[in-house]
């Protein structure tokens, strides 16, 4: 395009009021003197919103923009006999600048690798946690099997000690029964009432002993000194119910015989004699012997006696268990 080399008093290239002025009036055509801004300094401010725009992409993580195609402009043709001068004239308003692409959308940080020295702790306390739980498994087992071996022994030792048990408590009664009838022994003897003794006996008191609960028993030393006075007292009484001869006059013995006299001091002479040798049952058997005029006056000594040695064998069986 020629321009001239001579600029136009009238309209200065370099007066902004000229250029304000053109572009308030509205015309279509650009006024006279040229375009109001010079096409390559458009081109310039393009391409550094370009260069902005791909270094902030670049910075966040996203690919650069394309560069934006330059806008092909061309200049109206001046009027020949304008000529346009030759220095560019400034622009009076700064262009607009070029819209910036929406930044792209943040990728979420992909999960970060376990290092590898942590993975291989966790596997160490794993495996020593899996060697923890066996162990305590085998020492369950253990105690387990010891528990049911003890309790195996348990009940054999229960088994073997049941009948020691049962012998010992049978032992422990036989004990306390004994000493029971010892102590009743001891108060029979004594010519004692049995009746304190006989309510620690467990269940019912025999008959023979029982007799004696609140009544004094006869001892053996009062019955062997009642003997000899009971057996008078027999004699009186039988003599004076038969007639006096030779033979009630005296009696004439070989040992135990009777070879003058009357039969029954024969009897009377054993009786005697057993119970001189501490065999009181031998002398109420003899006793027993006799007829019964002769028994009849000596029958309040033999029921005594009689009681005593009842007494005397339910002790031994008390005892016997």
């Amino acid at each position: 395009m020629t321009q001239s080399t001579k600029p136009s008093p009238a309209n200065p290239p370099s007066s902004p009021d000229v250029t304000m002025q053109t572009l308030a009036t509205g015309h279509d055509h650009p006024p006279k003197g040229g375009l109001p801004f010079d096409p390559a300094w458009m081109a310039i401010g393009v391409a550094a919103v370009v260069l902005v725009g791909a270094s902030f992409s670049v910075m966040r993580g996203g690919d650069a923009p394309a560069p934006a195609t330059q806008p092909r402009q061309e200049a109206p043709a001046a009027p020949a006999e304008r000529a346009t001068p030759a220095t560019p004239a400034p622009v009076s308003a700064a262009p607009a600048p070029a819209p910036q692409p929406a930044p792209a959308p943040a990728a979420a940080p992909a999960p970060a690798a376990a290092p590898a020295a942590d993975l291989s702790d966790l596997r160490a306390r794993l495996d020593a946690a899996e060697t923890q739980a066996r162990e305590a498994a085998e020492r369950l087992a253990a105690m387990q099997n010891s528990l049911t071996r003890s309790e195996a022994e348990a009940q054999a030792l229960a088994a073997r000690i049941a009948p020691l048990a049962e012998r010992l408590e049978a032992a422990e009664a036989n004990t306390a029964r004994l000493v029971l009838v010892e102590t009743l022994r001891a108060r029979l003897a004594a010519g004692q009432p049995l009746g304190p003794v006989l309510a620690r006996l467990p269940g019912e008191a025999p008959p023979a002993l029982a007799r004696f609960a609140d009544t004094a028993p006869p001892t053996e030393p009062a019955l062997r000194l009642s003997f000899e006075e009971s057996v008078r007292a027999a004699r009186a009484q039988v003599a004076e119910g038969q007639p006096r001869g030779i033979g009630s006059l005296f009696t004439i013995r070989r040992g135990e015989d009777v070879i003058w006299g009357d039969a029954n001091e024969a009897i009377l002479e054993r009786a005697r004699r057993s119970l001189t040798a501490g065999d009181l049952a031998g002398a109420v058997r003899h006793l027993n012997q006799l007829p019964d005029s002769h028994r009849a006056p000596m029958q309040g000594w033999i029921d005594q006696a009689e009681a005593l040695v009842a007494a005397r064998a339910a002790l031994r069986d008390l005892a016997g268990g």
